[in-house]
This record gives structure tokens, C-alpha cells and sequence, in this order.
């Protein structure tokens, strides 16, 4: 699955200030620790002595130091501002897989980093927002995935009320599943392009054999989806494991 995903979740941009390299530094963190200070070989983020992030890669232009730094930064000014650490999960922003904290972009998931890993995206991004959850306190994720066939739905059921009361509006990224809590994001990825969109579950459906997500039209558009009007998908959502352990 390719990192550059289809944008669908809103999310605040934050500006930060770089500082030198270490500034991020204290005796709990977070802080970052420069490849030329890692054993591992990457840039990493620490909050105390547990390591929730190592990036191996460049993005947008800033070294994997730099972007160690921000990403300390950031998480040290959210938990100044009293993050509640039950608020990180993984996520889509803009036109790449992320790490949010309180809808807050605190981390890309780069594919170079992934690839190393060999894992998915999506995978790194979850395994990124445990580590982060465990290191505050809070339960970590389980993801829940899937699968089935999409399809969708648009101009005639536009302005209608759909099954949670909200009135149905095709350009949205909303979608509508038979069991999934009303308000859930879901991330939802064609298995044959990688393609993903992010939706909000607010109607249920669909009720065709063998379909397990009814898009709108918006977030069908996102995939590619309107054109074949059906395609095999993975839907991925995420809970607070059963055990509750952080």
C-alpha cells in the first residue's frame, strides 16, 4: 500500500518554531536524539528512555533530524496544553498517512521509513500511536480490519436523512456500514491500488451480499470508485485493546 493516500480528514495546521538540535532535550521528554547519537541508525523521539518514533527518511524537505525535532516539539507543546494521551491515533492528512494527537498532525508515516520496517503504513502509523499511548499512560489500539466489496451512493439520496438523523450530503466523506458505531472514522483502502479515503460512518447499509461499506459520492471519487462503481476493499478502524493495558 502506498503512503500517499487520498486527503479526507479536516485537521488543524500547527506552525512550530525549529530550535538547535537537542533543544527538545529534558529528563522525561519529549526529546529527540539524532542519527549521530541513535544506535539504531535513525533520528528518534523519546519520551523518557521509551523510544515512540524513529525516522529513517527525509519528507518535504527536512532531514530526518529535523523532522525528529518538530515532531518533539509538537508533542511537547500538546502536552503543555494538557493532551489527553486517549486522543493519538493514526489517521490521514492531506495526501499522506499520519499520527494525530487531539486532530493534531503530530507525525508523517514516510514510505521509506515503512519499507525498512516492512510493514504498512498504516501498520507503522498504529505501532507509532502505541508507543506514544503507552509512554503517556493511555490503553493502546487494536486495529480491526475488513474486507469486502465497496460501492456507493450519491445524487439520489442527496438531502435525505440517513439512519443517525444527519441528512445525507453526497460531497461529505461519510459512508454507510450495517454495525459500525455512528461517528466512526474508518480508513478505507482498495486492495488493488492501494487508494485510501477516510470516512465518517453515518448511515447504514449497504444491504447487497458481500458489500461491506456504501461510500459517498465525495470519498468514492477520492478512490477512483465512481467510474466502476464497485471494488474490493480493506476497511480498517481501531479500539482500545480488550485487556485495557497501556
Amino acid at each position: 500500500m502506498t503512503c500517499r493516500v487520498a486527503a479526507t480528514l479536516a485537521l488543524l495546521a500547527v506552525a512550530f518554531t525549529l530550535s538547535p538540535a537537542g533543544a527538545a532535550r529534558g529528563p522525561t521528554g519529549p526529546w529527540f536524539r539524532p542519527v549521530s547519537e541513535s544506535p539504531s541508525g535513525a533520528a528518534e523521539v523519546l519520551i523518557g528512555q521509551a523510544v515512540v518514533v524513529r525516522l529513517r527518511a527525509p519528507v518535504d524537505e527536512l532531514s530526518a533530524d529535523d523532522r525528529a525535532l518538530v515532531v518533539a516539539t509538537r508533542l511537547a507543546s500538546l502536552l503543555f496544553h494538557g493532551l489527553d494521551p486517549g486522543d493519538v491515533f493514526p489517521a490521514i492528512a492531506g495526501s499522506q498517512v499520519v499520527v494525530i494527537a487531539q486532530s493534531v498532525p503530530v507525525v508523517t508515516v514516510d514510505e521509506e521509513t515503512a519499507r525498512q520496517q516492512q510493514v504498512s503504513c498504516l501498520d507503522l502509523a498504529l505501532a507509532w500511536s502505541n508507543n506514544l499511548r503507552r509512554a503517556l499512560g493511555a490503553p493502546a489500539l487494536d486495529a480491526q480490519t475488513e474486507y469486502g466489496v465497496a460501492s456507493w451512493y450519491g445524487p439520489g439520496f442527496h438531502g435525505r436523512r440517513t439512519a443517525s438523523g444527519e441528512v445525507f450530503d453526497q460531497e461529505a466523506f461519510t459512508a454507510a456500514h450495517r454495525t459500525l458505531p455512528f461517528g466512526t472514522v474508518a480508513i478505507v483502502t482498495r486492495t488493488d491500488t492501494g487508494q485510501s479515503v477516510a470516512v465518517r460512518i453515518n448511515d447504514r447499509g449497504p444491504w447487497v451480499p458481500g458489500r461491506v461499506i456504501d461510500l459517498s459520492r465525495a470519498a468514492a471519487k477520492l478512490i477512483g470508485l465512481v467510474g466502476a462503481g464497485l471494488a474490493d476493499v480493506r476497511v480498517t478502524t481501531w479500539s482500545v485493546a480488550e485487556d485495557g493495558s497501556p
